[in-house]
C-alpha cells in the first residue's frame, strides 16, 4: 500500500535539508593573523611660504635671588609687573644688618678718636729724646701706638663699609628692563644665600620655531609672526639658529627677535611664523601619528600595493604645522598607516579597515 506525502511536508523537509547543507558550507572565519589598520594618503604640502607653529620666548629668563640668607620682608612686584634697571625687587628684614651697622658705626668714631688721640701724643714727644727729656723707648712707644690706632681705624672703616653692602645684599635690585614672570618665594619665608625669589624676562621677546637641518637659513632675514591674540602680523627678524640639531627629529632651533613696536606678546603663547623662498622641495605632508622613530631615524610604515604587508620607510621631517609634518623622501599619493605604529613591524600582514581623508 502506497502512502501519499502532502506537499506542504515535502516543502518542510526539502527547507530542512537546504538549511543543513547551507551550514556545513558555511565560510571559514576571517584570517586572524593580520593586523587591522587604517590608512591615509600623503599630499603634496603648500608651495610658498614656509609657515611654522612658534612659541613666543623672553631673550632672557633670569632668576634673582638674595647673596645672604635671611627672612623675606616683602616683596615689591606683582606677576605680570613690567620693572626698570635699578627698581627694587625684594627686601630681606634688614633689622639685624641695621643693627650690624650701627654698631660698626660706633666702633669707627671710637676708632677714630683713638687714632687722632695717638696720633697727637706722638708729635708731641717728637725729638724729645734727643734733649733728654724722655727716653728713646718712650718716643717708640708713642709712635708705635699711633701706629696701632691708625691699623684700628681702618679696621673699622671696613666693617663700616662691610655692614652697608650687607644692607645693599639685602635687597634685590633689576639690572635691567623686563617683566615679571614668576615669583618663586612669598613674604615671612626663611630663604637662603642665592635661593630664586624673582624671575624676570628680559630683552626683546622672540619666535622660537623648530626648522630641518637642511634647510638654510641667513641671520638678519625677515619673517612674519601671527600672534593668537592679534590678527595682524609683526614683523620679526632672525637673530640666530642653533648650530646642531636635535639626534632624534634633526631639527634646530632658531629665534627671530620681534619688531620693538609689536604688540606685548604673551610669552610661552603660540603664534604663527611665515617665511617666504624657503619651500623645501618634494615635500608632503602627513599626520604626526603617521610617524615614528627608530633610533635616530624617523620613518612612516607604507602599505604594499595589494593592500596586504606594510614596510618602513625612512624620511625627513622638515617642519611641524599643527597636527602634521612636512617631510621629505615621500612621494604624494601613498597609502601610510596613520596611527598604531608602534604596534606593527616592518612586513607585517595587514588588514585595511578604513581609509581616512587627507588631514583627519
Amino acid at each position: 500500500m502506497s502512502l501519499d506525502v502532502p506537499p506542504t511536508a515535502s516543502r518542510g523537509a526539502c527547507l530542512v535539508l537546504l538549511l543543513l547543507a547551507s551550514a556545513c558550507s558555511a565560510p571559514a572565519p576571517a584570517d586572524r593573523s593580520s593586523t587591522p589598520i587604517a590608512t591615509t594618503l600623503t599630499r603634496p604640502a603648500d608651495a610658498g611660504s614656509e609657515r611654522f607653529d612658534a612659541v613666543i620666548r623672553p631673550r632672557r629668563s633670569l632668576d634673582f635671588g638674595f647673596k645672604t640668607g635671611g627672612r623675606l620682608a616683602e616683596v615689591k612686584v606683582v606677576l605680570g609687573q613690567k620693572v626698570r634697571a635699578g627698581q627694587v625687587l625684594a627686601v630681606l628684614d634688614m633689622s639685624a644688618a641695621r643693627a650690624a651697622e650701627d654698631q660698626a658705626s660706633g666702633e669707627l668714631v671710637a676708632a677714630r678718636a683713638t687714632s687722632r688721640q695717638a696720633d697727637d701724643a706722638a708729635e708731641r714727644v717728637h725729638g724729645l729724646d734727643r734733649v733728654g727729656a724722655l727716653s728713646q723707648a718712650e718716643v717708640s712707644e708713642r709712635v708705635q701706638a699711633a701706629v696701632g690706632a691708625r691699623a684700628r681705624l681702618a679696621a673699622a672703616e671696613a666693617l663700616v663699609r662691610g655692614a652697608r653692602v650687607g644692607i645693599a645684599d639685602s635687597r634685590i635690585v633689576a639690572p635691567e628692563d623686563g617683566v615679571v614672570t614668576a615669583i618663586i618665594a612669598e613674604p615671612g619665608q626663611v630663604v637662603g644665600a642665592g635661593t630664586a625669589i624673582v624671575r624676570l624676562a628680559t630683552g626683546a621677546p622672540e619666535a622660537q620655531i623648530d626648522v630641518p637641518e637642511g634647510m638654510a637659513l641667513t641671520p638678519g632675514s625677515f619673517a612674519q609672526v601671527t600672534l593668537w591674540d592679534s590678527p595682524a602680523p609683526v614683523a620679526a627678524r632672525l637673530r640666530a639658529v642653533d648650530p646642531a640639531g636635535d639626534e632624534r627629529t634633526r631639527m634646530r632651533k632658531a629665534y627671530f627677535t620681534l619688531d620693538p613696536a609689536s604688540p606685548v606678546a604673551s610669552f610661552n603663547g603660540s603664534a604663527r611664523l611665515s617665511l617666504a623662498g624657503s619651500t623645501v622641495s618634494a615635500s608632503v605632508s602627513v599626520p604626526l601619528t603617521a610617524l615614528r622613530t627608530r633610533g635616530a631615524t624617523t620613518e612612516v610604515l607604507v602599505v604594499s600595493p595589494d593592500r596586504h604587508h606594510v614596510s618602513a620607510m625612512p624620511v625627513v621631517v622638515n617642519q611641524l604645522r599643527g597636527l602634521d609634518a612636512v617631510v621629505t623622501g615621500l612621494a604624494s599619493g601613498r597609502e601610510i598607516v596613520a596611527d598604531g605604529l608602534d604596534a606593527l613591524h616592518d612586513g607585517e600582514p595587514v588588514t585595511v579597515v578604513e581609509r581616512r581623508n587627507a588631514g583627519v
